[in-house]
């Protein structure tokens, strides 16, 4: 009896072990909703005040839950996960969120539940390369126009795995008294928090949750949400946050007038217009005042 409790002991206390981190934290980040006031506050990801949540992308094994050997209820775990990332967003740090999860009332931007998926997975497999900054030209242009639509200073990926133990790993178990053990190893919660800023189309932040399940069920939903954001810092104060102006439009196929440029007219003393005029005068000719005594202009003083 005491060789069947050993194990079970052993993967108990490896169901504790936690590990959250900010994978990605770029310190210039600009809004794009709003003109932020001069403040002594600094902010680099908490300048997005607007976000938006992408559907959760998430992974779960086994697929079948009658296999699980403790409760697992994926729906819900992606329900609870959708939710709460919303709530702990808005009620503890401060930023304006909407989703557009499935699983969460939405507010439609024109795109469809497939469209909205792909981009979420396709945000995901770049940000696991854990590269900051600019991503390819396409999935840039991805963000800002999803941005753009929700109108949002950031977009939110979440995503991740949750992998349990099954009932065959514990007949394994006890089968061999612990040698298979490294198999229920695998068991465990990952989350991971991507966000990209709209303006740029860049991933700026990104935070990671590893919990060891082992023997154990996932922790509920808003306990790992809130342990990933907890790593977040609060939203810039909606105080030092003035609206954007708007940019004009033109109607459809107009073109912005150009301004005719008209050299001033400068009005000067009729003195000095007089002095000016008569300076621009030519000199007069011998010829408008003829000299008597020449006999070319005065034939008749010679006597002819």
């Amino acid at each position: 009896m005491t060789k069947m409790l050993a194990p079970i002991a052993l993967l108990a206390a490896l169901a504790g072990c936690v590990t959250t981190e900010i994978a990605v934290s770029e310190r210039d980040v600009a809004p794009r909703t709003y003109r932020p006031e001069a403040t002594t506050i600094q902010r680099s990801v908490g300048m997005l005040r607007k976000l938006v949540v992408l559907p959760i992308v998430l992974q779960t094994s086994p697929e079948d839950q009658e296999s699980c050997a403790s409760p697992c209820d994926w729906p819900a775990l992606r329900r609870g996960l959708a939710m709460n990332a919303v709530d702990y967003l808005e009620d503890d740090r401060g930023y304006k969120v909407s989703s557009m999860d499935p699983h969460v009332e939405t507010a439609s931007i024109g795109l469809e539940p497939e469209a909205l998926a792909d981009a979420a997975r396709k945000l995901a497999d770049f940000a696991r390369s854990r590269r900051a900054g600019a991503p390819p030209a396409e999935l840039a242009a991805l963000v800002r126009d999803i941005g753009v639509r929700a109108d949002v200073d950031g977009v939110v990926v979440l995503h991740g795995s949750v992998t349990v133990v099954t009932w065959w790993d514990w007949a394994a178990i006890y089968a061999t008294f612990m040698i298979a053990t490294p198999i229920v190893l695998r068991a465990n919660a990952y989350l991971e928090a991507d966000i990209f800023d709209v303006l740029h189309g860049h991933l700026v932040w990104a935070g990671t949750y590893d919990k060891a399940l082992a023997i154990t069920s996932p922790p509920a939903p808003a306990t790992m949400i809130a342990d990933l954001f907890d790593l977040i810092e609060p939203a810039l104060p909606a105080v030092f946050a003035s609206p954007a102006a708007p940019a004009k439009q033109l109607p459809e196929g107009a073109t912005k007038p150009t301004k005719e440029v008209v050299q001033p007219t400068i009005a000067r003393p009729a003195e000095e217009q007089t002095r000016k005029d008569t300076e621009q005068k030519p000199p007069p000719s011998d010829d408008a005042f003829p000299d008597p005594h020449n006999p070319i202009t005065h034939p008749w003083e010679m006597g002819w």
